[in-house]
């Protein structure tokens, strides 16, 4: 009993050593910091965006801010881990360096753990550095930091799990890094929201539904967002009756082109509900866990 409880104490401490081996090789790599530079970059456009127009940042109220900095925190997620995590497990044998690993006594599950812990980590601290950006100009124009912002950062999370999750199905049956980040990328940025709008009714559990809750969990974005949307309707609904009262034949024709396009209109542009955040968050934790057992049973049967 004590020998086994010893050997499951010594995995996690195996699994720990390999985290930060990863986490101090990613650092001092390019993808790390082409990442960072990336997240950079993005935030200082946003930022200066507002100024190079001539308005800047005085004039656009707290859900404006918000909303433009949380709109590219779900790109953030699938950039950074597709350059971090997808080529974590592929990179030992890309390299070679599985020989080395392999023969040693460490079981490829705690390999696995460790690469996972690592890839999360590494994701986390890039979007946490962005998040800080968006307290800073929240502090500086609005002298306020929206707790809101720390549900968000907490379904961001939620979010590099289940990506992460998905990214090492590629790297654990890949030869190339670049295709895996390629795949992974396609996989969430294209492939599942696509499955997501052919599929009819709530889509509450897929992955791209639940990941929107990084910017609905933030009520003012909801709020100005339905109110943008009963604007646009009621603007739209007036065109129609005015249409449709002509005494003009000619110009009541018309109204059945915008009926259909007030139609089309509900598709593409409608309100939002409030998050029920533990659902989505126990959903995108469910694709997290769910990937993970595929990309662990293939990592396992993979030979070098």
């Amino acid at each position: 009993m004590m020998a086994r409880m010893y050997v499951e104490l010594d995995d996690f401490r195996q699994s720990a050593i390999i985290a930060k081996n990863e986490i101090v090789k990613s650092v001092r790599g390019k993808r790390f910091l082409a990442s960072a530079i990336l997240v950079a970059i993005v935030w200082a456009l946003i930022t200066l965006v507002p100024f190079l127009t001539g308005k800047g940042w005085d004039v656009l109220t707290l859900e404006d801010m918000l909303s433009s900095y949380l709109s590219y925190a779900n790109m953030f997620v699938v950039l950074v881990v597709g350059l971090i995590g997808s080529v974590a497990l592929v990179s030992e044998y890309e390299e070679r360096t599985a020989l080395i690993l392999f023969t040693r006594p460490v079981k490829k599950t705690t390999i696995f753990i460790g690469k996972f812990l690592a890839s999360f980590l590494l994701s986390a601290l890039l979007l946490l550095a962005y998040y800080i950006g968006v307290v800073a100009m929240t502090l500086i124009y609005h002298q306020t930091i929206p707790l809101n912002l720390v549900e968000s950062f907490g379904m961001c999370c939620c979010y590099i799990v289940a990506a992460t999750g998905i990214s090492f199905i590629f790297s654990a049956v890949m030869k190339r890094s670049s295709i895996c980040i390629i795949f992974s990328i396609l996989a969430l940025m294209v492939v599942i929201p696509i499955i997501t709008t052919m599929i009819k009714g709530d889509t509450w559990y897929m992955l791209t539904t639940a990941s929107e809750s990084i910017l609905t969990c933030i009520p003012e974005y909801v709020d100005a967002h339905n109110a943008t949307i009963d604007e646009m309707y009621y603007a739209l609904q007036k065109i129609y009756e005015t249409i449709l009262n002509s005494t003009d034949p000619e110009t009541q024709s018309y109204a059945p082109f915008v009926q259909k396009f007030i139609s089309m209109m509900s598709m593409f542009a409608s309100p939002i509900a409030y998050p029920n955040l533990f659902k989505e968050a126990a959903v995108m934790l469910t694709w997290g866990l769910a990937s993970s057992v595929i990309a662990w049973i293939l990592f396992l049967k993979r030979e070098f």
